[in-house]
C-alpha cells in the first residue's frame, strides 16, 4: 500500500515538474523536495481514512519565484526552507548551505544574492541541524571563577567589565556566548567540548593558581581549545592574557614615594598560590629599594580580592602595632 501512495506522489512531483524549467542541480533537489511532501501527506490521508475519520483534502503544490506554495489548505510547516531559496537564486541547495556560511567557495555575487533571498524570505538557519553537520555548536563557554567576597553575584565586578565587549566579540563572528560558573569540575573539556556545548572556553579567574593550573595541563594534554585571562607565566599551558601586574604595581609604589611615603603596607596573598600578586610585590619591592628604602616584610599581610579580606587584613596589619603611611 505503501508503494502505491509512493506512486501517485511520484507522478504528482513528475507533473508539477513539467510546468516549471530550471537547472538540473535545482530540479534535483526540488523534486526530492516534492516528494517527500506528497510521500508524507498522502501517507497521513491513507492512515486517516483507516480510521474513518474525516477525509482531507489533497494539498496542490506550485513552483513560483516566491518558491514552493500551496493551493486550497496551507501546509502545516510553511516556514520557509534552503529549497526555496534555491530556487529563486537559481542554484543548488549546497551552494545555499555555503552562501550562508560566508564560504569562499562561492563568489561574492551569488553568496550577497542568496543571502538577500534568504532576508527576504525571513529564513533563519536551523542550528541545531547546522551543528550536527558540522561538529560545531557556534558557542563559546565563558566561566567565571567564583568570588565568596563579592556578595549575592559572586562575580568579581573587574570581570562584569569585560563581559560587554566579549559578547559583542562574540556576537560580531556570530557565536554564542554561554556563561557559567567554574564550580569544581574535574574535566571541563568532557563537560563542554566533549558534549559538544562550546567549542572552546574562556576562563577569567581561576582561584588557587596550583591547582588550576593542573586542570589547565590536563586541557593542553587532550586538545581542548582554550584561553584565560589570568597569570601570564613562562611555560603555563594554553594561551593567557593578563595584566602587567609588576609594573601596576611599581608605579603605584614610585606614586606614593613622590608624595613622600616611606612606611608603605602591601596588601595581597604573595605566594605561589596567587602569583598575579606575588608580580605585584615584586614591582612594589623593586621602587621601595630604588629610593633606597628597605622592605619591609612585616608590612605585607596575605589577603584575597576581597572588601571582606581587605578589611581583616588592615585590622591584622593595626594590631601589628607598626607604624604605616
Amino acid at each position: 500500500m505503501g508503494a502505491r501512495w509512493a506512486g501517485h506522489g511520484f507522478a504528482r512531483a513528475v507533473r508539477k515538474m513539467r510546468l516549471a524549467v530550471v537547472s538540473a542541480p535545482v530540479a534535483t533537489q526540488l523534486f526530492k523536495h516534492q516528494i517527500k511532501h506528497q510521500i508524507k501527506h498522502q501517507i497521513s490521508e491513507h492512515q486517516i481514512s483507516t480510521k474513518q475519520k474525516a477525509a482531507t483534502p489533497i494539498q496542490n503544490y506550485n513552483y513560483n519565484k516566491d518558491g514552493i506554495t500551496a493551493r486550497g489548505n496551507k501546509l502545516k510547516d510553511d516556514k520557509p526552507t534552503s529549497f526555496d531559496i534555491a530556487f529563486r537564486a537559481g542554484v543548488s541547495q549546497s551552494t545555499v548551505s555555503r552562501a550562508l556560511r560566508n564560504s569562499p567557495l562561492v563568489n561574492e555575487e551569488t553568496r550577497l544574492k542568496v543571502q538577500q533571498i534568504a532576508r527576504e524570505l525571513n529564513y533563519k538557519v536551523d542550528k541545531n541541524a547546522s551543528s550536527l553537520r558540522s561538529q560545531q555548536s557556534k558557542t563559546i563557554a565563558l566561566l567565571l571563577c567564583e568570588d565568596q567576597g563579592t556578595g549575592n553575584s559572586l562575580i568579581n565586578p573587574f570581570f562584569l567589565s569585560m563581559l560587554g565587549s566579549i559578547t559583542r566579540a562574540t556576537a560580531k563572528r556570530g557565536f554564542d556566548l554561554l556563561i557559567s560558573f567554574q564550580q569544581f569540575s574535574e574535566d571541563w573539556h568532557a563537560d563542554y567540548e566533549d558534549a559538544n556545548r562550546a567549542d572552546g572556553i574562556i576562563f577569567l579567574g581561576y582561584g588557587d593558581y596550583e591547582t588550576f593550573v593542573k586542570k589547565l595541563t590536563y586541557l593542553t594534554e587532550v586538545g581542548a581549545h582554550f584561553i584565560t585571562w589570568g597569570p601570564v607565566l613562562e611555560g603555563q599551558p594554553g594561551v593567557s592574557i593578563g595584566c602587567d601586574n609588576f609594573n601596576s604595581a611599581y608605579n603605584a609604589a614610585r606614586h606614593l614615594l613622590s608624595l613622600g611615603r616611606k612606611n608603605i603596607a602591601f596588601l595581597g596573598d604573595v605566594s605561589e598560590h596567587s602569583p598575579e600578586f606575588a608580580d605585584r610585590y615584586h614591582g612594589f619591592c623593586k621602587a621601595l629599594q630604588e629610593a633606597g628604602i628597605d622592605v619591609n616584610p612585616k608590612l605585607q599581610v596575605a589577603a584575597e580580592t576581597s572588601e571582606s579580606e581587605g578589611y581583616k587584613a588592615t585590622l591584622s596589619l593595626l594590631q601589628r602595632r607598626l607604624p604605616f603611611d
